[in-house]
């Protein structure tokens, strides 16, 4: 009889083990899913910041050109106004507080690593680290922070010599390291 006891009991916790690992299975997959889904959403918060920079860059393009046309028939309050609210929906933060709160989703730890590694990075410089991180390419970059392409390989550089990166390393995968 005992050994029939005994064989139920090693059946249920046979058992007992192949649902805990079914529960650690499902929570890792679910997880996985949450992350993808984190990614797809930057990708897509990006997108559209890079969409809003560029209309914005447009619109004051087209601005300044109907401003040069015009001449003085063109009244400086009413231009003044309108570069002002361009200038305040291109600097805006909410943007970046949005991205930054799902990037943290994603990499928890990336910025703290990054300012232990190296504390004299500005928040610019931590921002250009976080588009490196997802690799976005320089025109994309240089869209969201209202910099030219040369601009944006300064910053890169300047965030290399603060990290000592030899120049054989590549800038991208030596940031894609914090995790």
């Amino acid at each position: 009889m005992p050994n029939y006891a005994e064989k139920r009991i090693a059946k249920y916790k046979a058992e007992i083990e192949r649902q805990k690992e079914m529960i650690t299975r499902l929570q890792n997959e679910k997880r996985e899913i949450e992350i993808e889904h984190k990614h797809k959403e930057i990708a897509n918060i990006v997108m559209m910041m890079v969409r809003k920079c560029e209309a914005l860059r447009i619109l004051k393009k087209e601005l300044d050109r109907q401003k040069e046309a015009l001449g003085n028939e063109y009244p400086s309050k009413c231009y003044n106004k309108l570069a002002e609210i361009i200038k305040q929906h291109m600097e805006s933060e909410d943007d970046w507080y949005t991205f930054q709160t799902n990037f943290n989703c994603i990499y928890p730890t990336f910025f703290d690593k990054l300012q232990e590694a190296c504390p004299e990075l500005t928040p610019y410089e931590l921002k250009v680290c976080a588009y490196l991180k997802l690799n976005l390419p320089l025109l994309d970059m240089s869209i969201l922070l209202d910099i030219s392409v040369r601009g944006v390989e300064m910053a890169r550089y300047r965030i290399r010599r603060k990290l000592g990166i030899h120049f054989d390393t590549e800038l991208m995968e030596f940031v894609a390291g914090f995790n």
